[in-house]
């Protein structure tokens, strides 16, 4: 069977690329579609094969072969076991699972950081998989944000690319939406300093960067 996206039981699996995979769990099945702060406008899915036998289901996307066993519980490790295949490579990934070759995330700022901070995970691991949880990532009504309501449960998603890195990018951009490049004199000089400066301090600043030949595309 072939659909854009298979309810069964309690979960809902959609795919929006081959590599990637969104695993919902709700209890009373009903499923959020809003968009969220990282999904803020979800594409349209791409068609997942899928077959049903008992309590079993198991999905294919083309990366992702999944398989989910309904039995009332919340996904873990006992109920859903996905295998990403690419080429050669090959990997098992279930609920829970540590990512300890995963490349690292990001941090938000680095205000107040006087020594080395763990980023997190990011996107891209060695395991060639990685997964970002969106179960309390609030979400965006008529264009305005709102906390998920009490009923919400389980909603993920599951990047499965092996090594091909790019892919893993484009499949992120497919559902997170493109990513806008910076306005060029962003990536200039900037001077920044947390002090009372007057608008008189301001200009002297500019004059001293002109007179010393310095380049100066931002002040803050």
């Amino acid at each position: 069977m072939s659909a854009a996206s298979l309810v069964f039981g309690s979960a809902r699996f959609t795919a929006y690329a081959p590599e990637c995979l969104r695993l919902e769990w709700q209890k009373d099945g009903r499923f959020i579609d809003a968009g969220s702060l990282f999904a803020e406008d979800r594409p349209e899915p791409i068609p997942i094969s899928s077959t049903i036998q008992g309590e079993i289901c198991e999905i294919d996307t083309g990366a992702i072969r999944l398989r989910y066993r309904n039995d009332g519980r919340p996904f873990c490790d006992g109920n859903v076991r996905a295998v990403i295949q690419r080429d050669s490579f090959l990997a098992v990934w279930h609920p829970g699972d540590a990512d300890p070759r995963n490349l690292g995330g990001t941090l938000p700022t680095l205000d107040g950081f006087s020594r080395p901070r763990d980023p997190g995970d990011g996107l891209l691991s060695r395991n060639g998989w990685s997964f970002i949880d969106d179960s309390r990532t609030h979400l965006l009504v008529d264009g305005w944000v709102e906390p998920r309501p009490e009923h919400a449960g389980l909603d993920g998603y599951l990047f499965g690319y092996g090594l091909d890195y790019a892919a893993a990018l484009r499949a992120l951009t497919r559902l997170a939406g493109p990513i806008p490049l910076p306005r060029r004199c962003t990536l200039g000089s900037w001077y920044s300093r947390w002090h009372k400066y007057t608008s008189r301090d301001f200009r002297e600043i500019v004059r001293e960067y002109e007179a010393r030949g310095f380049p100066l595309d931002i002040l803050v």
